[in-house]
């Protein structure tokens, strides 16, 4: 519920403002809404779980869409609303102000005969999540987050804390989600801290990758909204010092401990996490004061060769070799205003690591969220301000309440629906458990990944091509793909020691020798040249190429190790099939099943399918909980007339109480908000809400039915050790 105090008297004395790119525009009426209910049972709450948009319509008053002249589709002084602008929706009330709606302006029809235009407008989600995203497949031995995946998938869409990553990246850490991964680059040390916007702030230092890219140093990040915010770039050996001062609102850039540049931050900029955003090039030195306006100033540097960063209160750093400056401005306005910050993932349901998380590839941001909300039972949408939210399911079940109606005061009309769903008896969790392969050098390549079963034959002069696949129950992680030689003696490489030792990838190319049926020997210097090489093609695929020419027409040429003149080969390496791919190690993953008695009157199954979110205790939890909910009586009202409140949001809890003709109270339900609906008529508000019960209370005779509440909230702090009928007793009333 948004803050303030809301206590109308007989009449709503409001008014609605729509402001367009930062200007009001006066409007006719104006419609918005948002529903989470979602496709399941009847037997479980219809809400929570998805992808959920605003969307609504807004009618402009004809003066402000055609100001001097007449309709007409062409005209010097009109104003007319464009798609992709933005809009902000505010209402005012005993002189608070509540953000409403915060998104873009879709189409727009034109009426020609009532000189009026109307347009629809969303939160934006859709178009975002449309976006193509690539999510590489992660592991670390000591686990990682799966929820890490899910806010990898904003980022790339465009709604993180940093800008997506591009091919002149060379570092880029997120800070949130409770993890300091780096997705490009190296990370130590480690300091976190809340800031008051929602996202962790972390002091870490970073080391960027390696890379053939040269240019100019371009680093961005935003400020923290509770504290100063610096970072350091090390930059052919000297150290830029850059520091946001949230006191004096202003920019502090030092090179070598020298203060060289004090920027104020732009007025006009009204960014609730301003942007820090600096170029150093060879001659000169560019600093953002917002995402619009920047302050350059002339310095000599010899180069730009970056190796270091260190990072205090910000809520992650992304540095990239881009000189053009179309580009960095670019990189700018692809930060969404308002980011997804680190409470995105609140489920209990969520909260263990594993050893590896799942990659996708070449598909839309939709997929990737979805495919976690539907996994953690969670539903992702945009809030009032635009900031993307996650909600958990059994978080929102177990908040308080925050506000009571009254069906007699504030409920005007609508109806209810009532029952216990007896379509399904039990509920089964399906999930992905992780199993980690890793010999004996962990982290260090020392993993098989790939080896031929058999010798494969190749013929004198021609190339011979080859594409491995990862298998679809693995990950490889860490593979390494400088694959050398064993023996290569036109090239004078001679690998034989260090190909004992059971780490990397390794080819080889032999030939029969003819005096000795069945025995390879290396080729030689002046007689053979060969080459080898391994390249990967997506996440999941590796192309191999190996060619040999010069050499014996008659002999036959094998890729295979030696067993004649192997010298210091060991006997297990010896004529062995090659090539030999080698990572670092290996998740695999495998089917489970976990099941949960509901209510019992039939022997359907709900099935519901966790993939690799979730561990088995995390399975295990959410089987029991959503058996809880199958037994408890549904009660849901549909698009129910309320007193317009501008304070609810979605999954509030509200208390509906119900009263006789004498006023006396005889019911009483605590209700999830699972949709809304308002719509403004001139100045005047109306407002519709979804609700399903949570807790029936029968007021007369002091009997309350199951909590579905306290059944999450128990669930939730119960270890998951305990057993279902350990958790059961712990439930109020049953002591």
């Amino acid at each position: 519920m948004l803050p303030g105090n809301y206590n109308p008297g007989p009449a709503i004395e409001a008014k609605l403002r729509i402001y367009v790119n930062g200007t009001e525009r006066p409007h006719l009426s104006a419609t918005y809404g948002i529903d989470s209910t979602a496709g399941l049972p009847d037997a479980f709450i219809q809400g929570g779980t998805g992808i959920t948009s605003r969307t609504g319509t807004v009618t402009w008053a004809p003066d402000s869409v055609i100001e001097a002249n007449p309709f007409q589709p062409i005209g010097e002084t009109r104003w007319t609303p464009h798609r992709g602008d933005t809009i902000i929706i505010e209402s005012t009330v005993e002189g608070a102000t509540y953000r409403e709606f915060t998104g873009y302006i879709g189409e727009t029809t034109y009426n020609l005969t009532r000189n009026t235009a109307t347009s629809k407008i969303t939160d934006g989600l859709g178009d975002f999540l449309a976006q193509k995203v690539t999510i590489n497949h992660q592991g670390n031995i000591q686990g990682i987050f799966p929820a890490w995946q899910a806010y990898r998938a904003l980022t790339a869409a465009g709604l993180g804390v940093l800008p997506p990553v591009s091919a002149s990246t060379v570092l880029h850490a997120n800070h949130q989600v409770y993890t300091s991964i780096a997705e490009v680059g190296s990370t130590t040390g480690r300091f976190m801290q809340g800031d008051s916007y929602g996202l962790h702030t972390m002091n870490l230092t970073h080391s960027p990758s390696t890379s053939t890219i040269t240019g100019d140093v371009f680093a961005i990040t935003r400020c923290a909204k509770a504290f100063d915010t610096t970072f350091r770039l090390k930059i052919d050996g000297t150290w830029y010092h850059l520091t946001f001062s949230r006191a004096a609102n202003e920019y502090r850039l030092s090179k070598g401990g020298t203060r060289i540049l004090t920027a104020p931050r732009d007025p006009a900029d009204t960014d609730p996490l301003p942007i820090m955003a600096l170029t150093i090039g060879t001659g000169h030195i560019r600093l953002w004061t917002s995402r619009k306006t920047s302050v350059k100033t002339e310095i000599q540097n010899s180069r730009t060769a970056f190796t270091r960063c260190e990072t205090v209160n910000t809520p992650g750093i992304s540095v990239r070799y881009l000189s053009d400056l179309a580009m960095q401005q670019q990189t700018i306005e692809r930060l969404h205003h308002s980011p997804a910050a680190h409470h995105l993932i609140v489920s209990r349901e969520e909260q263990q690591k594993q050893k590896g998380v799942r990659g996708f590839e070449a598909v839309e941001a939709k997929t990737v969220l979805q495919s976690f909300c539907e996994a953690t039972m969670s539903a992702l949408a945009m809030d009032e301000y635009g900031v993307p939210r996650l909600w958990a399911r059994e978080v929102f079940l177990a908040n308080p309440t925050t506000q009571n109606i009254k069906v007699s005061e504030r409920v005007f009309a609508g109806s209810f629906t009532t029952g216990r769903d007896k379509t399904y008896g039990r509920v089964e969790v399906s999930y992905q458990d992780s199993y980690i392969t890793s010999q004996g050098y962990a982290n260090t390549q020392g993993t098989l990944a790939y080896q031929p079963d058999n010798r494969l034959e190749i013929t004198l002069g021609e190339e011979l091509q080859s594409i491995i696949t990862v298998p679809a129950e693995q990950d490889w992680h860490g593979v390494d793909l400088n694959m050398r030689p064993v023996i290569d003696a036109s090239d004078g490489e001679d690998n034989r020691a260090a190909f004992n030792r059971p780490v990397g990838s390794w080819w080889g190319i032999c030939f029969e020798d003819p005096q000795y049926d069945g025995e390879m020997r290396w080729t030689g210097a002046g007689f053979e040249d060969i080459s080898g090489k391994i390249e990967q093609i997506g996440q999941r695929a590796y192309k191999l190429t190996h060619l040999v020419t010069g050499g014996q027409p008659h002999w036959k040429y094998y890729l295979t190790s030696p067993t004649l003149g192997v010298d210091v080969i060991r006997a297990g390496n010896r004529g062995v099939p090659l090539p030999m791919i080698r990572c670092d190690f290996i998740t695999t993953w495998v089917d489970s099943l976990v099941q949960s008695v509901g209510y019992g009157g039939s022997a359907l199954t709900f099935s519901h399918d966790a993939s690799w979110w979730l561990t088995k205790a995390e399975a295990q939890l959410l089987a029991r909980t959503l058996a809880e909910e199958m037994r408890t009586e549904r009660v849901t009202f549909d698009m129910l007339p309320i007193l317009w409140d501008p304070r609810i949001q979605l999954f509030d809890k509200l208390t509906i109480t119900g009263q006789d003709h004498d006023g006396n109270d005889t019911w009483e339900v605590e209700a999830l908000v699972t949709g809304k609906d308002i719509e403004w008529d001139g100045g005047v508000p109306s407002m519709k809400i979804n609700v399903a019960a949570l807790e029936l209370t029968d007021l007369r005779s002091g009997k309350s039915y199951r909590t579905l509440g306290s059944v999450y909230s128990a669930y939730r702090d119960v270890p998951s050790t305990k057993t279902y009928g350990q958790v059961y007793d712990a439930l109020p009333g049953k002591a």
